[in-house]
């Protein structure tokens, strides 16, 4: 990822869309679990047996990561409502 320089690249999108929407967080989820069947495809780049045991052991974390990202955005959105009520 920060070979190809994604966070430098990503950190501009989420500066504008914190001047637009006063709060902006990215969550990062990688080695994705493309296919649900390797056998229909004709893909050799990845290793399907080690593709279902990343996402045996990092998709629920990354579900939980996405969870937890939702609420803060939620609350970080509840607070600048209520100030912009107070005014």
């Amino acid at each position: 990822m920060e070979r190809v320089e994604y966070p430098k690249i990503l950190s501009v999108n989420e500066r504008a869309l914190s001047r637009l929407f006063g709060t902006c967080e990215s969550m990062y989820s990688m080695d994705m679990y493309p296919f649900n069947d390797y056998s229909k495809y004709d893909v050799t780049m990845f290793d399907p047996k080690l593709k279902a045991i990343t996402r045996e052991n990092q998709f629920s974390i990354d579900c939980q990561k996405a969870f937890d990202l939702g609420i803060r955005l939620i609350m970080e959105a509840t607070k600048q409502k209520s100030k912009e009520d107070s005014f």
